[in-house]
């Protein structure tokens, strides 16, 4: 189950923009819950409808979080609304992810968010060079 805050789920949910092109962002976890978001200013590499992430910016977030006990905890990006599903290149980018962050992390969650509506959470599992990936359940706290 994913504890959130409920700061960071609304603030997500009501301040991301509407996906045109798609935009996303990181989560952080201090213990056990979803404390913490950063938005991705994101790259233009010309792909309409496509989420590229800024891949030095997040690292650098990522690496401030840590001085902070705040760790990584998965990456979230918006989709278009009936588009419920992880497509195949999010599940590709998850692969990826998880086995560069091996064996430091063994699990990440990937929201989806429909801005203004809902957030679907999927959870990913490394589990002997495979990827799982499940539905997560998800608890807002204070």
């Amino acid at each position: 189950m994913v504890r959130i805050q409920s700061e960071v789920y609304n603030s997500i949910l009501y301040n991301t923009p509407f996906p045109s092109p798609e935009t996303g962002g990181i989560l952080g976890r201090l213990n056990g819950v979803v404390t913490s978001y950063i938005s991705d200013i994101g790259v233009d590499d010309g792909r309409i409808g496509k989420y590229v992430p800024s891949i030095p910016y997040l690292n650098e977030q990522i690496r401030l979080w840590y001085d902070q006990n705040i760790m990584f905890c998965g990456i979230y990006h918006t989709h278009f609304e009936g588009d419920i599903k992880l497509s195949g290149g999010d599940i590709l980018y998850i692969t990826n992810i998880l086995k560069q962050f091996q064996p430091y992390v063994d699990d990440l969650l990937f929201p989806l968010v429909f801005p203004q509506k809902e957030i679907i959470f999927y959870g990913a599992r490394l589990q002997n060079g495979i990827v799982k990936i499940h539905d997560e359940n998800v608890l807002i706290v204070k």
